[in-house]
């Protein structure tokens, strides 16, 4: 079968921090070699029967602890994988979020990924090729259009 699912990862940018928030791949069920120790931007797919934007700010909550404002698309890209028996595609954005509140905590327990805790990175210690690849380019456009 083929299924094919939406997502949403945020830049979320801290001004008074001049910091971006960041989790890491600890463990990957399906996608190994891309994904772990990685650093990645926070999101997810959309969960079904919700708004793609209060599902990704669920996620982001879920992932961080904490609230954000979303803003601006920077990117759009996909990526197919074998899971089990199924042939799975995800078409993902990313976009600015901009912090509003909440402290760092423990990522909610997932079934094909395991997260880091979340930590605040500084803009100018930004090392955007320990990103998982498909970040990379939206990171690029975030820190060459604002910095």
């Amino acid at each position: 079968m083929e299924i094919q699912k939406f997502a949403q990862k945020f830049i979320i940018y801290n001004p008074k921090k001049d910091a971006i928030l960041v989790n890491k791949y600890l463990t990957s069920k399906y996608l190994p070699v891309k994904l772990i120790n990685k650093f990645c931007l926070p999101g997810g797919q959309v969960a079904f029967g919700m708004s793609p934007l209060d599902s990704a700010l669920q996620e982001v909550q879920e992932e961080t602890g904490v609230k954000i404002k979303p803003w601006e698309i920077l990117n759009c890209w996909s990526w197919t994988y074998k899971k089990d028996e199924d042939d799975k595609q995800i078409c993902a954005i990313a976009r600015i979020g901009l912090y509003v509140s909440g402290q760092i905590k423990p990522p909610k327990e997932q079934m094909e990924t395991t997260l880091s805790r979340a930590r605040w990175i500084k803009i100018k210690d930004l090392d955007v090729e320990r990103f998982v690849f498909d970040e990379i380019p939206a990171l690029k456009m975030f820190l060459s259009k604002y910095f």
